[in-house]
């Protein structure tokens, strides 16, 4: 029974992760297309197209018992605990919806958003400090973790 459940988390997770890596990944690669400002954050969104693409190929391995699947899916997902603006320097890789906790400029701040995709790995003209953490990832980590 105990295994009928973790197959069928997988596979939810798998799906999960197969939709917002595709959406993710066609998402960025349009936006590559279609802004004029796209040749100046290239390696950023090719980086996207990437780690979306990854995230997509990892949730169809899931669904489809691949070998090394899991682990890429955990690898992936850790990538989308943590977002953090230090000195000018923002990461942030977050797939669907989150619910997040963390510190700005020194003062505790929470949020809830339905925003699609975001990545963003870039030098940025703010020297603010935040450091904040997905709940949504991290429990779908936990989940993966479970599994076997």
């Amino acid at each position: 029974m105990q295994t009928k459940f973790f197959n069928m988390t997988k596979k939810i997770i798998g799906l999960y992760q197969l939709i917002t890596g595709v959406m993710g990944a066609i998402i960025i690669f349009a936006s590559l297309l279609n802004t004029s400002a796209a040749k100046v954050a290239l390696p950023q969104k090719v980086a996207g197209v990437v780690l979306f693409g990854l995230l997509a190929w990892a949730g169809y391995g899931l669904i489809n018992k691949k070998r090394n699947a899991l682990k890429y899916s955990r690898i992936l997902q850790a990538l989308q605990v943590i977002s953090f603006s230090i000195g000018g320097t923002l990461y942030k890789f977050t797939a669907a919806g989150f619910i997040a906790l963390g510190i700005k400029n020194g003062s505790f701040t929470w949020g809830i958003s339905a925003q699609p995709i975001d990545f963003a790995i870039t030098s940025i003209q703010n020297t603010s400090f935040s450091l904040i953490v997905y709940l949504v990832p991290l429990l779908i980590l936990i989940g993966l973790l479970r599994v076997k």
